[in-house]
């Protein structure tokens, strides 16, 4: 029998033998350590590829030790670019890393979302096998049949190289979505589900390491990988996008695309003081005179005139380690991995 096709060897790329110095000269790297096991070594068994998982963070702290824990059973190792903001993110993922014993390289950088995934595969590519799209807000299924370890059947058994899933989309705490979403059942529907603001379209989530087999164009408005090869788009999804009470990010957030592209010129606080949106505009009327109120003002206006509790009977069942968080109600604001 012929092995799986994510057996194999792709060409170092250069950033590979940089010393830490180069790297972070080339790449803006302010910062970096590593935790966990030494580098995996190259594998050819084919049921234990080498998964890598692609993670560009920011303020994450409140949710990514669910997102850790939702797939580090699967992972083999995490690159983790961090553009810093606000809270004690890199406190956390350092805890994550010691409590469950992940292997983690992280670097902290203000390079563009794009740039910080690219540079997680050229770091990895001459031996990673399969790449996992996880932000710090992400939260996969790690058990049943949309768990996302089932992504090895999908590929051992079919022709495909990616794999893109919806995502569902939970606001402000992990009981919440957006009121206006479809109906399950009623229009707008995409392949047999709704594609609202409460279920998101298929994305790239999962993929073989192929040379040239993915890429980021560059008018594409989002930064993401686009497959080049056989794609399996599922009609359901693995993962949660969510977020736990915390309404400086919540405002910060709808800034950060922009701050993020343009080069993160200073704090991602001085942009929202001078860039046109919520802040900016609430200062020049009067309504408020520090990011805080503004990011309070926000945030009750968005669950006043948008939200809504989320039903996971009507929708999609929570994953595990959300799951967890809401049963030691863990969705006002706390931090930490405790609860998991």
């Amino acid at each position: 029998m012929a092995p799986p096709h994510w057996v194999h060897t792709v060409p170092r790329h250069p950033d590979a033998d940089l010393s830490a110095a180069e790297l972070a000269a080339k790449h803006r790297i302010t910062a970096s350590t590593e935790w966990g096991p030494p580098p995996p070594p190259p594998s050819a068994d084919p049921a234990r590829p080498i998964v890598v998982a692609i993670m560009a963070i920011w303020d994450e702290a409140l949710t990514l030790p669910m997102s850790l824990e939702s797939t580090k059973h699967f992972v083999t190792e995490y690159i983790v670019v961090h553009k810093l903001g606000t809270d004690n993110t890199s406190e956390v993922l350092r805890a994550c890393a010691v409590k469950w014993g992940l292997r983690v390289r992280y670097f902290v950088s203000n390079m563009t979302l794009r740039a910080a995934r690219q540079f997680s595969v050229d770091i990895t590519r001459h031996y990673a096998q399969i790449y996992v799209i996880q932000d710090g807000d992400e939260v996969f299924y790690s058990g049943g049949p949309t768990a996302i370890q089932n992504s090895l059947d999908f590929f051992r058994h079919g022709p495909y190289e990616c794999i893109e899933s919806k995502m569902v989309y939970l606001k402000h705490d992990l009981r919440k979505s957006r009121k206006d979403g479809y109906r399950a059942g009623g229009p707008g529907r995409w392949h047999g589900f709704p594609n609202n603001g409460i279920v998101l379209i298929p994305h790239t989530t999962i993929f073989i390491n192929r040379v040239d087999g993915f890429i980021m164009p560059a008018d594409l408005a989002l930064d993401v990988f686009a497959c080049r090869s056989s794609a399996l788009i599922l009609n359901f999804p693995w993962k949660f996008d969510v977020s736990i009470k915390n309404p400086l990010r919540e405002l910060l957030r709808e800034y950060f695309v922009g701050w993020s592209a343009a080069g993160s010129p200073g704090t991602i606080e001085e942009w929202a003081e001078r860039t046109p949106g919520y802040h900016s505009d609430a200062m020049k009327a009067g309504a408020s005179h520090s990011l805080q109120q503004s990011a309070e003002q926000y945030v009750a206006g968005i669950i006043r005139d948008n939200l809504a509790e989320y039903n996971d009977e009507e929708w999609f069942p929570y994953p595990e380690a959300i799951r967890r968080y809401i049963d030691a109600g863990r969705y006002r604001g706390h931090e930490g991995p405790e609860v998991l």
